[in-house]
């Protein structure tokens, strides 16, 4: 397993370094401009010189419609080698009685030097289920609900501007408050569908020499956890990730997007740390968790670019799919997954809202915060 993720890791790195020739270039943190606080209608929001507050709607068909919304606050300022630190909070709440809550804490210290990151997520919102591996068919589908708290901290080292090293502690609760009577899951559950509690250690790692969204360069991460029974858990098994993100901008205004995603596990996880194929991140053609297995491989390209004023446009284009093991993923297995979507720019911020379509094995609607990546 340790083998073929190094193979993949190194394969990875030649596809962003040696496809990207820019991608040493750098943004001085002191070039970028403050803003005066002010209030936008579109999207609705406040911005002033420490919060940024924007009310939120959504809808799905499992979950009916919800309202929440966003809140961020500064703890800090922009240095050369320390960026602002945040809280963001947000919060949804569907007519159905389903919430999800999180908050994301982010904070400098040591002039810089140190970083920790850290979350907390409740989440009880429904789910779709359609079986284990890459070819379930959508007939499947079956609803059950979940209800997690998960949290996590990071805690960085930054060894230069772009690159930092550091260690992860997470913990989950997972239980299924429901699931429908003579399903997969009642009939035939996998592992985890009783829930439980897992504990995990392990570590990360971040290179990014981006600083404006039309700007060329990489964002490259990684972390290893460990949720081994000899910490308590019940559960035994490891979780890898990888995540390397290739920019290279065509104008001032433009920029052509890639992105390689490997998520796998090892052993037995629950099925609620499985790889998922689908999502509002990679292969958006395709329902969160529309096929899960041990394995998940996704490649995606989107072209971004301004249209007018605050207003941007995206086109993109991807493929993924998951398996038992590495060894089984086939070219000619992948799903494949296109799109189009609109943004609505917040000044010195990147991208406040964005809405896409997506076309898959149906149609799926994104109305997010934020660039997919």
């Amino acid at each position: 397993m340790l083998l073929r993720l190094a193979v993949l890791t190194l394969f990875c790195l030649l596809f962003g370094y040696l496809g990207n020739p820019l991608y040493a270039q750098t943004l001085d943190l002191e070039d970028l401009e403050s803003e005066e606080p002010s209030f936008q209608w579109m999207p609705p929001s406040y911005k002033g010189e420490t919060i940024i507050v924007l009310p939120r709607a959504s809808y799905s068909d499992i979950r009916g419609f919800g309202l929440g919304g966003s809140l961020q606050v500064r703890l800090g300022q922009r240095s050369p080698l320390c960026q602002e630190s945040t809280l963001r909070f947000k919060v949804r709440k569907t007519v159905q009685g389903q919430t999800r809550i999180e908050g994301v804490l982010t904070v400098d210290f040591a002039d810089g030097r140190y970083n920790m990151r850290s979350k907390f997520q409740f989440d009880d919102l429904a789910q779709r289920y359609y079986g284990i591996g890459p070819g379930t068919p959508i007939e499947n589908e079956e609803i059950y609900r979940p209800r997690k708290k998960r949290a996590y901290i990071e805690l960085f080292r930054r060894v230069s501007p772009e690159f930092k090293v550091g260690a992860r502690t997470e913990y989950e609760h997972t239980r299924l408050l429901s699931v429908e009577s003579g399903g997969l899951l009642e009939v035939d559950p996998p592992e985890g569908t009783e829930g439980g509690d897992v504990y995990g250690l392990g570590f990360v790692v971040d290179y990014n020499n981006r600083v404006s969204p039309y700007q060329s360069g990489i964002h490259y991460q990684g972390f290893a956890m460990y949720f081994d029974a000899r910490y308590g858990n019940e559960f035994d098994f490891n979780v890898f990730n990888l995540d390397f993100r290739n920019y290279f901008a065509t104008s001032d205004r433009s920029v052509f997007a890639t992105q390689l995603f490997y998520y796998g596990t090892a052993q037995q996880p629950p099925l609620w740390r499985m790889a998922a194929l689908g999502g509002r991140e990679h292969t958006r053609g395709y329902r969160t968790g529309r096929n899960l297995d041990r394995n998940l491989l996704a490649a995606q390209g989107e072209y971004r670019f301004h249209a007018w004023k605050r207003v941007g446009l995206a086109f993109f284009a991807g493929v993924g799919n998951v398996a038992p093991e590495l060894e089984n993923f086939r070219l000619e297995d992948m799903q494949v997954s296109v799109g189009a979507g609109i943004r609505f720019s917040g000044g010195a911020e990147e991208t406040v809202i964005r809405f896409d379509v997506a076309y898959g094995d149906e149609v799926n609607f994104y109305f997010k915060l934020g660039e997919p990546f």
